[in-house]
């Protein structure tokens, strides 16, 4: 109960914080998403989606299925088996599953994926900090080769009973992707030094990001055309520094919809953006 109590006054501090920085800056420096953030927070408490669309996500109305051979739980996403690793039992997989589709909602900004940006037929992809591997269960069926790179082995079980069905096309890496090469991490340089560079690279490493990137040089000269989605909310900073430093190298950026509010380390101005796209 005290814990809750804590929680409860951290947030609301925090709200405060929000409100009264905003309101003390220039109003040409607050656009339409920052406004819709603020009047959000008026009305509701500090929320990592500051936005209502999460609400109509309920863990009530996840099924959650035992596969008794495999002894792994499982929901079905777009008609597919997504399983989760032991040890996490119906409501903690329904808790998991919930947060997956709500960061993934058309109106979140942790939305890796648009109309307008998106994974092509045949493509190459590689998605690195892989989890459950949602991501790359959503695009399976149209990419032509897929790397999951996920350093928690506690994944892998269910990862491949997950990627089972196009087990042909689809490689499981157990290392770290860095920026650099050891007995646990890899470059993408190296791993893909002898093989061919992939089209699209999603990348969620809870604030490694960078490192990533920096072990990706070779990858981004060779390749022509080429598509990142990069989580940015992990540090204050990353989505700026990171605009740059593609920017400086020819690409083209854009980020997802509206912001975060992400409260590890959390500074001033607060408001993180969600998903770095980009593009050459």
């Amino acid at each position: 109960m005290k814990r809750g109590f804590t929680e409860f006054f951290k947030k609301k501090a925090l709200r405060i914080l929000i409100l009264k920085y905003y309101e003390k800056q220039p109003e040409d420096q607050i656009t339409e998403e920052i406004s819709e953030v603020l009047d959000y927070l008026k009305l509701h408490p500090v929320n990592i989606f500051p936005y209502n669309f999460k609400d109509k996500y309920k863990i009530k109305d996840i099924d959650v299925k035992l596969d008794a051979q495999l002894n792994l739980h499982y929901v079905m996403m777009d008609g597919k088996r997504l399983y989760y690793k032991n040890g996490l039992n119906r409501l903690k997989t329904r808790k998991y599953f919930k947060a997956l589709i709500t960061e993934q909602d058309p109106l979140s900004p942790h939305l890796y994926l648009t109309d307008n940006f998106n994974v092509e037929e045949d493509q190459i992809v590689v998605d690195i900090g892989a989890a459950d591997g949602n991501f790359g269960l959503s695009i399976i069926e149209k990419v032509s080769k897929l790397y999951l790179f996920e350093p928690q082995k506690s994944w892998h079980k269910a990862l491949q009973a997950t990627f089972k069905p196009w087990k042909d096309k689809v490689e499981i890496v157990s290392k770290m992707v860095s920026d650099e090469n050891s007995a646990n991490s890899v470059t993408l340089d190296q791993y893909f030094s002898e093989k061919t560079k992939p089209d699209f690279i999603k990348i969620d490493v809870e604030g490694f990001e960078n490192k990533v990137i920096m072990g990706s040089s070779n990858i981004f000269e060779e390749k022509k055309r080429i598509k990142l989605a990069i989580c940015t909310y992990h540090k204050q900073d990353d989505f700026e520094n990171l605009s740059l430093f593609f920017k400086n190298a020819g690409f083209s950026t854009s980020s997802s919809r509206g912001y975060m509010i992400f409260r590890k380390a959390i500074k001033k101005p607060y408001l993180r953006r969600g998903i770095l796209r980009v593009w050459k």
